[in-house]
């Protein structure tokens, strides 16, 4: 009894970091995994949790209007979890600022199929509430830098509680594997978004495990949030070494990751002023113009050959035009107001870049030259071109296959000029922007035949 309050101890003091700090309707939201995935078919949960309890079930009947029928307090007939474990992320897109990562461990055996096609049903449940939820189903040991996270800010939603070490698993608790005083492993979970912020910090996360300085030590929790404990060793090199530019991209990439972000909010208005900065100096992402987010992100994360110029994936400024005209200047196509930020030879290319930065909107005004001919719902095709890409399309193919394709790539867009058969098996979507152009039919219903005849008789 007093191993299982030691580790449900441990949880709480995790969960003090974040959940007070998130809004009531992700917290709600997130109560919710365990008996929606023990509710209705394949039917199935998780060790020790009931399949719904007194508060889930009155917190079901908020969002959804016929919670599904089932005896409360009733343990499941399956058991093929061991536990759920959620880590709470910033999510710059997210009206809610914020994103989980569920982290599902098997039972041996279980069967995965069945477990992910639950997951998937869930994390659309989710994503029409507006809050985004990703499922990882791993079998111990995990990644060094996700078990660090878990022991950091990991929150038990149902079933044992993670350790770390042999010697404490028992019928409470689950081994997840070790964190080790340096990480020397660089595998991470892949993240759900893309933004030059968490980008570039994963990207100096990795370089320092290479470098064998990565230390990962839970003892500094009680003087360092834990969210941001991870970066705080490598701005501290950086600061002892006096490399001014890299500090002012750590600082930068830490203020826009964790400045709106429930859990750092308040720690992030501290640093500003330990750091000496104006209050004024940097306003959130969505404060920005759309320029000066594109050069910031070029200043963290430089374009690579044939990239589409994006700031994020999902987008997460307030961008929109309200009118995007398309125009040619010799052989390059542009949008009016944007003519310096990109421009390229298909014009089926700048449209697409245009809704997948942020800049034409569902009520933003598409024009174009008359030889262009669009389609009336234009606006419908974008859109359908962004969900296709939120639904994990990873090629964009235009109709006429000769003008090249954009490849996705862990949220990134590129453009390649060539077919698409060429490149490898892809996910695709083919963009279909313009009108059939139909020519008029000179030949009436007689046939072909009939009119061969009677210009052949005309002849003799």
């Amino acid at each position: 009894m007093y191993e299982i309050k030691r580790l449900v101890h441990k949880n709480i003091q995790r969960a003090r970091h974040s959940l007070p700090f998130l809004p009531l309707t992700v917290r709600d939201l997130i109560s919710l995994v365990p008996p929606l995935v023990a509710l209705d078919e394949p039917s199935f949960g998780v060790y020790g949790h009931p399949m719904c309890s007194e508060s889930e079930h009155v917190t079901l009947k908020k969002y959804i209007s016929k919670p599904p029928v089932s005896p409360l307090l009733r343990l499941p007939d399956r058991v093929l979890l061991e536990t759920l474990i959620a880590i709470p992320r910033p999510y710059l897109a997210s009206p809610y600022t914020c994103a989980f990562y569920i982290i599902a461990i098997p039972r041996k055996g279980a069967p995965y199929k069945e477990i992910e096609e639950k997951f998937r049903a869930i994390r659309a449940f989710m994503m029409a509430q507006g809050l985004v939820v990703v499922f990882h189903l791993q079998e111990p040991p995990l990644a060094p830098l996700l078990v660090y996270e878990i022991m950091r800010v990991g929150i038990i939603l149902a079933g044992k509680h993670p350790v770390i070490n042999t010697d404490e698993v028992s019928e409470a608790s689950v081994w997840i594997g070790e964190t080790p005083s340096i990480i020397k492993d660089p595998r991470m979970l892949p993240a759900v978004e893309w933004n030059p912020f968490k980008y570039f910090l994963d990207r100096e996360v990795v370089k320092y495990i290479m470098l064998g300085d990565y230390p990962a030590s839970l003892a500094h929790i009680v003087n360092i949030n834990p969210f941001l404990l991870p970066y705080m060793h490598i701005l501290d090199r950086y600061e002892e070494n006096m490399e001014i530019e890299q500090i002012e991209k750590i600082r930068t990439s830490l203020f826009f990751l964790f400045s709106s972000f429930g859990p750092t909010a308040d720690v992030m208005k501290e640093m500003i002023h330990v750091w000496n900065w104006s209050e004024c100096k940097y306003k959130g992402l969505s404060d920005l113009s759309y320029i000066d987010a594109m050069s910031l992100r070029k200043w963290l994360v430089p374009l690579e050959d044939g990239e589409l110029p994006i700031v994020s994936w999902p987008p997460a400024g307030k961008w929109p035009l309200s009118i995007a005209a398309l125009s040619q200047d010799r052989s390059m196509w542009y949008i009016a107001t944007r003519r310096r930020v990109f421009s390229h030879k298909y014009p089926w290319v700048v449209l697409v870049w245009g809704v997948i930065t942020g800049l034409i909107g569902k009520d933003t005004k598409i024009q174009a030259p008359h030889h262009i001919r669009l389609k009336p719902n234009i606006n419908q095709v974008l859109s359908s071109v962004l969900e296709a890409v939120s639904n994990d399309v990873t090629l964009l193919i235009p109709k006429d296959q000769l003008q090249g394709s954009i490849r996705i790539k862990d949220k990134r867009f590129f453009f390649f000029d060539l077919p698409f058969e060429i490149l490898a098996k892809s996910k695709r979507y083919i963009v279909d922007l313009e009108q059939e152009v139909r020519k008029k039919v000179k030949l009436d219903d007689i046939g072909l035949d009939a009119f061969i005849r009677k210009v052949s008789r005309q002849g003799e």
